[in-house]
């Protein structure tokens, strides 16, 4: 077979006459392939020519093996098969959702097996087996009734060997009806965790939602060497001009941030706002007297970014503001003063916190403003934890990338007064850092309270109820209380002992 560029326009006519291929005059009844692993970042200046040939999964951020997939059923006859091996991002990946929709409602999906982090091949991260056949012609995906047999590869289980996959996948596998599988990302699971995925979505109000959409990301400055310093280079700077403290603010990179409170690592950001969201005294002049100007305002800044040719680095770097010694254009610097929940974009589990103090947060990070400490428990909840699992994609090692296309789907559950006044007052000690494995066990049964109040209360689990008696409230003695409630004679306690025993608890905390 000769070797075929799908970037060459000269041979696209050629290539999409199946006769090129093979001499086949008419389509494919197989197509078996393990297309290359091309990040979209490589083929960038290629797009053009991809985007008219693949209208139903192109997306400007899609990896090269998406488009085999569209490719490939243009090849193939009605009814004839796929079988591929690719990367699994697609499935929940925002730039997989036309796929998703036309894979669902243009083929019969037959087997999937998701290898997840099991490092079945040298070169593939996160495999993925997919077998389909193609339809006669397009159905709606309420009428694509036929069930798909899918395996989520468990790494962990001994019995799960690679070499087995054909006989582990037999007696494993679980259907999944096609019409469930959703353009805004597939859920391959059994039906109890779909169902139980269905009953969170419907117990709250996503997040996005909730907040509004108010997500935002940390500061992205183009030259972090120029404009993150730490404690003794601040210090130096307003040493030699008090006034450009007022310009140094306090900085929180993305690990820095840990679950329920940050650690401060004494980094500093030298925060000049683009003149484009604020009028300092040289923004309207031109370039060479606002420089003079800066120059002149805050003279140990200055010579700071002009040292060892730093002024040329800020000078050619893309992010940047109307000056090159400034910020690029931020709409909600205010926000970064309030009090707010940050969390890192990168995280192996849920890691949310309250910020009180003021701090910037680079662009490794993100806040949600107005810190509402039920959005807060919840966020931190095995709850969370197991839902966040189930509709983002693992990146490597088993992290997971925080970001708002997930993050906002997170549903958050209603309250009434007295559950907020005992989620605020747990979650202050949890904060404060007062016998903090036992408070933190008792906000998760709190959240599951919510979330599952009919399980619980069948089980004679009122936590809410039992905190009121107890006394649980802001600015107790937490140790006190603690020695109390969590000793085996308590309420609490034995409430908390039952909690494993109710189906959701051990499906979400992985006991079953």
């Amino acid at each position: 077979m000769s070797a075929w560029d799908p970037f060459d326009q000269n041979r696209h006519a050629d290539f999409f006459d199946p006769e090129w291929m093979f001499g086949f005059r008419d389509g494919f009844d197989i197509v078996i392939g393990n297309p290359p692993y091309v990040r979209q970042e490589a083929i960038k200046d290629q797009k053009a020519a991809l985007k008219p040939h693949y209208p139903h999964s192109y997306s400007g951020t899609a990896d090269l093996y998406v488009y085999f997939y569209e490719r490939s059923f243009q090849l193939l006859n009605p009814h004839g098969t796929l079988s591929f091996i690719t990367s699994n991002k697609w499935f929940r990946a925002k730039y997989g959702a036309d796929l998703r929709q036309y894979m669902a409602t243009h083929t019969r999906l037959r087997q999937i097996i998701d290898f997840g982090d099991e490092a079945v091949f040298d070169a593939l991260a996160y495999p993925t087996i997919v077998i389909a056949t193609k339809r006669d012609k397009p159905v709606a995906l309420v009428d694509a009734q036929n069930e798909v047999l899918a395996l989520n590869w468990d790494g962990g289980n001994e019995a799960f060997r690679v070499s087995d996959f054909p006989d582990v996948f037999a007696v494993e596998r679980f259907a999944v009806p096609q019409s469930e599988l959703k353009p805004g990302g597939w859920q391959l699971e059994p039906p109890v965790k779909r169902r139980l995925l269905e009953r969170l979505r419907k117990a709250g109000q996503p997040l996005g939602e909730y907040c509004k959409g108010r997500f935002y990301r940390g500061v992205l400055t183009g030259l972090n060497e120029a404009f993150v310093i730490t404690r003794e280079q601040r210090d130096a700077l307003v040493e030699q001009d008090p006034q450009s403290a007022e310009i140094i603010k306090p900085y929180l990179r993305g690990r820095d941030i840990k679950r329920w409170h940050v650690e401060f690592e004494e980094q500093y950001l030298i925060k000049i706002e683009s003149s484009e969201n604020v009028e300092h005294l040289w923004s309207n002049l031109p370039l060479e007297k606002a420089e003079k100007k800066f120059a002149k305002t805050y003279p140990s800044v200055y010579a700071w970014l002009a040292v060892d040719g730093r002024r040329q680095q800020l000078i050619d770097r893309s992010d940047q503001g109307k000056y090159f010694w400034e910020l690029r254009s931020c709409a909600y610097w205010s926000e970064f003063e309030n009090r707010k929940i940050v969390f890192p974009d990168i995280a192996l589990s849920p890691q949310f916190a309250i910020d009180s103090n003021g701090h910037v947060l680079a662009n490794t990070s993100y806040m949600i403003p107005d810190a509402d400490l039920v959005v807060l428990a919840t966020l931190n909840s095995a709850v969370c934890a197991w839902f966040y699992s189930q509709i983002s994609p693992q990146i490597q090692n088993g992290y997971f990338r925080f970001i708002a296309q997930y993050v906002s789907q997170i549903p958050i559950p209603p309250t009434v007064d007295k559950q907020r006044d005992a989620i605020s007052a747990v979650c202050a000690v949890l904060d404060a850092g007062v016998s903090a494995p036992e408070y933190e066990r008792l906000l998760n049964g709190l959240v599951y309270e919510l979330f599952f109040p009919e399980d619980l209360h069948a089980k004679n689990i009122r936590l809410f109820d039992a905190c009121a008696a107890a006394g649980i409230r802001e600015g107790m003695d937490a140790q006190a209380v603690a020695a109390r409630i969590f000793r085996n004679d308590h309420p609490i306690y034995g409430m908390l002992f039952d909690l494993p025993t109710l189906d959701v608890v051990r499906i979400i905390e992985s006991l079953e």
